[in-house]
């Protein structure tokens, strides 16, 4: 028996709507895209939508859409993380400005810090000072702790769509957030992502950004920092067959996160969800132990897929903790409860 870390769930609807668009004539960004993105406002609850080709594109444009002509200055940025988000930092031209890094480790199974222990937003002359915060594995921002600092966040939400909290689902928590709707994500358009916000002027903003910086209603006319980085209609069609099924998806993921957390209580630590959170994404499934590699190993040999942790960005010691002691089960969403019974089964063999 194998069991991935995670898969797509690509059937006879998607494969139809990407051979609609391809019979069309027109693959480009259009109508559908258009479509997408009226849908996953509506689904998210914010006022408008931009669909990119990536998720690290979307944050790329949205680090863009924040700062100023000529530079982009973040003050918060997670060390444990993807490295595509500091990636998007550089990509923008943040690169060369000393940003730091602060860890927001609320995903630790214990002593989680809150961002209390951020420092004040400072000031800076001519300066836009951004906070990019990640929501990790789907746990949702707290929007109460988050709304009272004061400063202006770009979430990296790129493993929390549908998550929700505090009553908002990501996306509409009052910041922007940009999401990545690659093949292991919650849905999929196979390559793309996007940026939620509740600013219909940004709005506009992302879409000359995504076209090389390109006006709205003047052919030509660059009128802003930009590049390309505009989806297709196919790959936009796609994503309208997933956002169908989403709700369906997280009932899924749910169901395998509360066997695992009942099969393995007591033998792993798990992320600590707090009060705030109404709805967990799910994406991944990470859990704590001691030596995540060599459970990984002792899981490969009985056909189990897994994730090891990703290198901190700093030397922040809670990153380097979770680091070295995480792993991600498999998780996705056709994953069957036998599924996830015989993989949890198996980290109980393999750790005794």
């Amino acid at each position: 028996m194998r069991i991935p870390w995670s898969k797509p769930d690509i059937g006879r609807e998607e494969i139809a709507a990407a051979n609609r668009v391809l019979e069309s004539g027109w693959v480009s960004v259009g109508e559908e895209t258009n479509l997408f993105e009226r849908e996953l406002a509506s689904y998210i609850g914010c006022r408008d939508v931009v669909v990119f080709n990536s998720g690290t594109s979307a944050l790329v444009g949205a680090l863009l859409a924040h700062g100023s002509d000529d530079w982009v200055r973040v003050k918060h940025l997670p060390s444990y993380t993807f490295p595509a988000t500091m990636n998007a930092l550089l990509a923008a031209g943040g690169g060369q400005y000393g940003q730091w890094f602060v860890d927001d480790v609320d995903y630790m199974p214990v002593n989680p810090k809150t961002v209390h222990a951020l420092p004040p937003k400072p000031t800076w002359k001519n300066a836009h000072d951004i906070y990019v915060p990640v929501s990790y594995a789907g746990l949702p921002l707290d929007r109460d702790e988050w709304g009272k600092l004061g400063v202006t966040v770009v979430e990296d939400a790129a493993e929390s769509f549908g998550a929700k909290a505090n009553g908002f689902k990501v996306g509409a928590q009052g910041w922007d957030a940009t999401f990545s709707f690659h093949t292991a994500k919650l849905i999929t358009m196979v390559e793309g992502g996007a940026v939620a916000t509740d600013d219909p002027l940004r709005g506009e903003k992302l879409r000359c950004i995504r076209a090389n910086g390109e006006s709205l209603t003047e052919k030509g006319a660059f009128v802003t920092r930009g590049l390309n980085m505009k989806p297709s209609d196919i790959h936009s069609a796609i994503g309208r067959e997933q956002l169908r099924k989403v709700d369906k998806y997280l009932d899924r993921r749910e169901r395998v996160s509360r066997i695992y957390r009942e099969y393995l209580q007591g033998l792993v630590e798990f992320q600590y969800v707090p009060d705030h959170v109404e709805r967990h994404g799910n994406m991944m499934f990470p859990v704590f132990v001691d030596d995540p590699f060599k459970l990984s190993v002792k899981l490969r040999e009985r056909g189990i897929d897994t994730r090891l942790g990703w290198k901190p960005l700093s030397g922040d010691q809670w990153a380097r903790h979770v680091y070295e002691r995480v792993i991600c089960l498999p998780i996705y969403n056709t994953m069957l409860d036998s599924d996830a019974e015989y993989v949890a089964s198996k980290v109980m063999e393999a750790m005794i």
